[in-house]
This record gives C-alpha cells, structure tokens and sequence, in this order.
C-alpha cells in the first residue's frame, strides 16, 4: 500500500506509540501487457490502520500513465518564487489509481519477489529464438563493421592529412 499518514503519540515529547494509515491495494493476477510488471489496483476497503513492525519493505510503483491516459500540461516556471513567462511540461495525472510495480528498481528486489507469485516476477524472453536472432545481428554486422571501420580509417587519414 501508499503510506497516507503517520500518527504518533507522545508524552513527554517522546514518542510512545505509533499507527500508520495505508491506502490499500490488491495486486492484479496479470501483468501489464506493455511493460511486463505487476499491476496494483485500489482495494475496496480502501484505507488500512497498522503498526510500524507490519510493514515489510519499501518497494518503487509508477502511476499507469498510458493506461490511464494522462496528459502533460503547461506549467509557468518560478524563479525565487516569481512566476516568469516560461513554461515547462508536467505531467497531470488522471484521478485513476492504477500504478505499475516496478520491477526493475533494485531495492528491495529479493523481497517483492519473495511476496509475489513467480508468475509476476519471472522474466520473459525479449527474443522468442535467441541463437537465430544473434545469427541474424552477426551477419548484418559483418556488412555493415567493415563499412564503418573503412570510414572511420578514411576520416582518420583525412583529418592526420589536414594537421
């Protein structure tokens, strides 16, 4: 879940105990056809109250920006705290909830793959036949290497011939 809000208590000035409000989320049996990654949607009870010692590991989600069909939008730029007449683009998030887990951020990694079931984690082949592919990318290089090196000698003799 997204921590909301953090509520201590004190006496003394010293804290004595502590909730944490969590907007809750369920994580989608598919992943995202675009991105491979887990999908996490909003769950319906909405909001959860927990203690500190409940929450596992921190982990990275994007907002689902193409699904969710967001816009980038103008926006002035200050500068110390002046509005100027320049502008920069941001992004205004759609009010969906529908966040991507990224996968490929580092930490953490071990923990979300030991929570999620295998079939969100595992990696899928970028290439359906890989020796083929490779067969293929090796013989259009030994075209096109040779081209770029004989260019590379040719500008090479071009520019020692110049000095």
């Amino acid at each position: 879940g997204r921590i909301s809000k953090i509520i201590a208590q004190e006496r003394d000035g010293k804290p004595t105990a502590a909730l944490i409000l969590v907007e809750t989320f369920i994580v989608s049996d598919l992943k995202d056809r675009r991105l491979n990654m887990p999908i996490l949607l909003p769950a319906e009870r909405g909001m959860a109250l927990v203690k500190p010692k409940e929450i596992m590991f921190e982990f990275n989600a994007q907002h689902d920006c193409f699904t969710c069909g967001c816009a980038m939008e103008s926006v002035p730029i200050l500068q110390e705290r002046i509005v100027t007449d320049r502008t920069e683009q941001k992004v205004k998030h759609s009010p969906e909830s529908r966040f991507i887990l990224n996968m490929h951020a580092l930490h953490n990694a071990h923990s979300i793959r030991e929570v999620l079931p295998r079939s969100l984690t595992s990696p899928v082949p970028y290439l359906q036949d890989r020796l083929a592919s490779h067969t293929r990318f090796a013989e259009q290089l030994r075209i096109t290497g040779p081209a770029k090196r004989a260019a590379t000698r040719d500008k090479t003799q071009e520019t020692r011939t110049q000095n």
